[in-house]
């Protein structure tokens, strides 16, 4: 496995206002992944929890090993930067000055957004959920433990912070 501080850090936009110094951020992470639970997530997050003068949110898009590998680099890549940039231009249209700090990255986003809340020191995590109704989910956490697992319980579990699950249907959110 590779450093992940080191070779799969890609810094698409960062935003700082110079009255607001970077030590005084309340530092969110947001899992993005292109779908319509993530998507559900950062608005929520917009609409409830971001402070566009002191927060410095970091947008965290995760690639699978296994899709990585099977996409050419650049295919891969490029599909990255189409949803860091859709969920960069939603913020963007809340308020110009919110601070943003996206990465893309290679592995298990499990392990992953754990890796960017340890090396940024978040406050909080605001993920989506994958919507699995609470009786698939214990058939796949009885028999797909190792191999599937779930991010969001993953998360809730492993964070170092505080974590936020917007659930798929209502909207509700589950706080960790």
């Amino acid at each position: 496995m590779r450093n992940f501080l080191m070779d799969k850090f890609e810094d698409y936009n960062i935003l700082h206002d110079d009255s607001v110094p970077t030590a005084n951020y309340r530092i969110i992470g947001i899992g993005i992944d292109g779908s319509q639970n993530a998507h559900n997530a950062l608005v929520w997050a917009a609409e409830n929890i971001i402070r566009i003068d002191t927060d410095l949110i970091i947008l965290v898009h995760v690639r699978s090993e296994a899709e990585y590998s099977i996409e050419t680099e650049s295919s891969s890549k490029g599909r990255s930067e189409k949803i860091i940039s859709a969920d960069i231009d939603f913020l963007k249209a809340i308020d110009k000055k919110i601070a943003i700090k996206a990465i893309s990255l290679v592995g298990d986003a499990r392990d992953e957004i754990c890796n960017v809340a340890k090396a940024f020191k978040t406050d909080m995590l605001i993920v989506g959920s994958r919507g699995i109704s609470p009786v698939k989910r214990l058939v796949y956490q009885c028999k797909f433990r190792l191999i599937l697992g779930s991010t969001s319980d993953h998360l809730v579990h492993h964070a170092p912070c505080p974590v936020i699950v917007i659930r798929e249907h209502d909207q509700q959110t589950i706080v960790s």
